[in-house]
């Protein structure tokens, strides 16, 4: 868990909080991650896997009935794959599941 903790606070530092609030906002993230996962071993896909299912998610947050349009230009995906994305999520079964 330190690793993922040095990892975390690295990361935050960079996209510009100081320290003290970036070991803060980490430490955080390192508790919640242990509260759902502790004592299970878990799998964290990499790469093209991790950001497809993280922009799939945003998409789904994003969607609000009528921005189709907006969301395929944002993301540059076609009206399909965002229809295909929101019907995955509807019938539960995201493709690019997040754990």
């Amino acid at each position: 868990m330190k690793e993922l903790l040095d990892h975390l606070v690295s990361r935050l530092e960079r996209k510009g909080l100081d320290s003290e609030k970036a070991f803060d906002i980490a430490k955080e993230a390192v508790e919640a991650v242990s509260d759902v996962c502790g004592g299970r071993q878990v799998y964290f896909p990499m790469g093209v896997s991790i950001r497809t299912a993280l922009r799939d998610e945003q998409i789904m947050r994003e969607f609000n009935g009528r921005n189709i349009d907006d969301l395929s230009r944002r993301y540059r995906l076609s009206h399909a794959r965002i229809y295909q994305i929101l019907d995955n999520h509807r019938k539960g079964r995201r493709q690019s599941s997040l754990p």
